[in-house]
C-alpha cells in the first residue's frame, strides 16, 4: 500500500497537486483537502473536513455510493486517472450545480490506518470540445445544417424505413443560381450570408420529419 505518511508531509503533497485531492478514511469521512478542491467545489476546507465524501456526490448517486465505497475498501487498489479503468463521474458543487469529473483513487497506509486519496479533475472543457467535434463531424460549418455525411446516413435510414413499412420518401435538390456573381460583385462574406439565410429559411419551412 505504500509508506507511512505523516499529516504535515501529506498536506504539503496535497497542495502541490495540480488537481483536486481529497483524502478520506474507510468510513468515507473527509480528512484532508487541497486548495484546488476548495475552488472546484466552492467549499472551504473547514466546511469539508469531517464531513462525508457523499457531500460532493450528486444527489441521484448518493444512495448507492456507500455500498460502492464499501466494496472498494474491501479490495483497495489504485485507479490512476489516465488508466483505461478511469472513472468518469460527476461532482456536486456547494450550490448544487454539477460538473463532469474524472476521478482516480489511490489507497495508502498511514499511522491512522488505511486511507484513500481521490484525485478529481473537472473535464467540462474536454467534454465541450468532444461535443463540438461530434457536432462538426455531422454539420456544415457555414450554415450549421447537417452535412453530406449526415445526409447519407439519414437517406440510408429513410430508404430502409420506407422499405420496411411500405412508406414513401422524397429527395429535393435545390441549386443556387448566380452565387458566383454574388461572390464576385459583393464579396464572399455576402455570398456566405446568402447561403446561411437561404438554408435557415428552407429549414424553417420543414416539418420535424425532414432534413435540410
Amino acid at each position: 500500500m505504500g509508506t507511512l505518511l505523516r499529516p504535515a508531509g501529506l498536506s504539503a503533497l496535497l497542495e502541490a497537486a495540480p488537481h483536486g485531492l481529497v483524502v478520506v478514511d474507510g468510513d468515507g469521512r473527509i480528512l484532508l483537502v487541497n486548495g484546488q478542491t476548495e475552488r472546484l467545489f466552492d467549499y472551504t476546507r473547514e466546511e469539508l473536513i469531517g464531513r462525508s465524501i457523499e457531500l460532493l456526490v450528486p444527489e441521484r448517486f448518493r444512495a448507492g455510493h456507500p455500498q460502492r465505497r464499501s466494496t472498494y475498501m474491501g479490495d483497495p487498489h489504485a485507479r490512476p486517472m489516465r488508466a483505461a479503468a478511469v472513472m468518469e463521474l460527476s461532482g456536486r458543487r456547494k450550490d448544487g450545480s454539477e460538473f463532469p469529473a474524472e476521478i482516480g483513487l489511490g489507497p495508502f497506509e498511514t499511522e491512522q490506518g488505511l486511507l484513500v486519496a481521490a484525485t478529481i479533475r473537472d473535464v467540462t472543457s474536454r467534454k465541450e470540445a468532444e461535443g463540438q467535434l461530434r457536432y462538426l463531424a455531422d454539420h456544415d460549418e457555414l450554415t450549421g445544417l447537417p452535412n453530406r455525411r449526415c445526409l447519407d446516413e439519414q437517406l440510408s435510414h429513410e430508404i430502409a424505413r420506407a422499405g420496411r413499412y411500405g412508406l414513401e420518401s422524397s429527395l429535393l435538390l435545390i441549386d443556387v443560381d448566380g452565387l458566383e456573381e454574388v461572390n464576385d460583385s459583393l464579396g464572399h462574406a455576402n455570398g456566405d450570408e446568402l447561403i446561411r439565410s437561404l438554408g435557415a429559411h428552407i429549414d424553417g419551412q420543414m416539418r420535424d420529419t425532414g432534413i435540410v
